[in-house]
């Protein structure tokens, strides 16, 4: 895809080949490719009768859906831009997001949404607008999708995608577990990530069928695998977690369980394995369009620690200075949306220099270590709060946890611990005799604060921001 400029691709070409094979699947409907090309067509006329126009950015405030699929379809036909939310947003976020996105219009099936600054349109897919012919071929250099971080490194930043980067990013897919028309992907990851995102795009483009529901929730997913034949999951830890300690069966007809977004502990994931369920952990962010490097972990278990080696096209080195993981690929963006002091620190020639520190073993294999942005400094020792936080997890009262660093005059930060205990059995008298044992002396904290609940985003990344507000920091 290096040479992209100016190349156009059909957005129907995979679809028009196999036009009764179902793509969508959900609870209540299932839709063929003819359906989802015919139902992007009507929906197209409706957008272009609402002023929607070539370039326009417009927002999805959907859950996942069959509307939000036929949404993206219908404005890539336009040529318009879509930007995905967190269709939970509070108004006040959602006007921040719509106002600095620059965005024109917003799509939702809420009847009461109105915001001041885009024009709502009502997604009800009832067919009741004239056709509007459209293009349906896409520039691989246009932009085809504008998505926010998760904000873990700090405020939420826009990042816009392209065509090509999708289909690198496809590639790098295939290069770690193929994908064909015969298979079949549950999309329990939300949309409005990357990670969720991507499962659209992968399966679209290479003919697969993917499954939608709009909420994770442990008796729909069980009910889902014990009818429909199953052959790829995308899940975060707490997921994966839920599902292990519920028992739920696997279907046979399971090749791939992709494991990314928050760290993994070894428990988790030896404990799948011994369930036989064929693991792939991966990495990757928004900037590099969701993961550039991974590995089945049953065929290198002594890697379990590891985030994988680089897929196809993707070069991976480490800052010498920082440690901060270095990345080279086509699946990654040009820059952030309004943040030119940041893009030119952040992106040099293709390269994206993230905010992740890590390391590469002599195999090969990369191991991301924690954000650059969490190491604390505290009296001159640098502390990875992962190493902590790792083991705090092994104590047996303990459910979850964040280290962090609190602002200190002594010591510039002071090593700090928010725990959420089982039974309320824990104390800090009790986590400081185990730690004892296990880390050196500057690495145990110095406070807690016992709290219910680790606030998190989405696909389970701490939200320190709202950490800190919950206990008054």
């Amino acid at each position: 895809m290096s040479n992209s400029k100016n190349v156009k691709i059909s957005l129907f070409d995979g679809a028009n080949k196999n036009p009764e094979k179902i793509f969508i699947c959900s609870k209540d409907r299932k839709l063929s490719n003819n359906d989802v090309i015919n139902e992007s067509f009507f929906l197209t006329g409706k957008f272009r009768q609402e002023g929607i126009c070539e370039k326009d950015k417009v927002v999805l405030f959907l859950p996942n859906s069959i509307e939000f699929v036929i949404s993206i379809l219908a404005l890539w036909r336009i040529g318009a831009v879509p930007i995905p939310l967190n269709p939970k947003l509070n108004k006040k976020l959602l006007s921040e997001q719509l106002i600095f996105s620059d965005s024109k219009f917003i799509l939702s099936t809420d009847i009461e949404l109105k915001v001041d600054c885009a024009k709502s349109i009502i997604i009800d897919l009832d067919r009741t607008t004239n056709p509007v012919p459209s293009e349906s071929f896409v520039n691989l250099d246009s932009v085809a999708l504008m998505q926010f971080t998760s904000g873990s490194s700090g405020i939420p930043k826009l990042v816009p995608l392209t065509f090509s980067n999708i289909f690198a990013s496809i590639e790098c897919t295939n290069s770690l577990s193929r994908l064909s028309e015969s298979d079949y992907w549950f999309a329990s990851l939300p949309f409005f990530h990357i990670g969720g995102f991507s499962i659209l795009t992968r399966s679209f483009f290479t003919n697969a069928s993917v499954y939608i529901i709009d909420n994770f929730k442990v008796e729909d997913f069980k009910s889902v695998l014990e009818v429909e034949q199953i052959t790829h999951l995308s899940l975060v830890p707490t997921m994966l977690n839920e599902l292990l300690n519920d028992r739920i069966g696997f279907p046979s007809s399971l090749k791939a369980v992709y494991i990314g977004g928050a760290a993994s502990t070894q428990g988790l994931l030896k404990e799948a394995l011994e369930l036989g369920l064929p693991i792939f952990k991966v990495y990757g962010s928004t900037e590099t369009c969701s993961m550039i490097s991974g590995f089945p972990l049953r065929e290198f278990p002594h890697k379990i620690e590891s985030s994988g080696l680089p897929l196809k096209n993707v070069k991976i080195d480490i800052d010498g200075k920082e440690g901060r993981i270095k990345i080279k690929s086509e699946t990654i963006t040009k820059g952030y949306y309004k943040l030119e002091a940041l893009s030119h620190s952040s992106f040099t020639k293709g390269e994206f220099c993230s905010n992740d520190v890590g390391w590469i073993d002599t195999d090969g294999f990369l191991f991301v270590q924690s954000r650059a942005d969490r190491i604390i400094n505290s009296g001159g020792e640098k502390i990875d709060p992962a190493e902590v936080e790792s083991v705090l997890m092994q104590i047996p009262g303990i459910s979850d946890c964040a280290v962090f660093g609190k602002p200190d005059k002594k010591w510039g930060e002071s090593l700090t611990a928010a725990i959420v205990s089982k039974d309320n059995s824990t104390s800090r008298d009790s986590i400081q005799t185990y730690l004892e044992g296990k880390l050196i002396n500057f690495k145990i904290p110095k406070e807690y604060y016992f709290v219910d609940k680790i606030p998190k985003s989405a696909i389970e990344k701490i939200d320190l921001k709202s950490l800190l507000e919950k206990i008054g920091i």
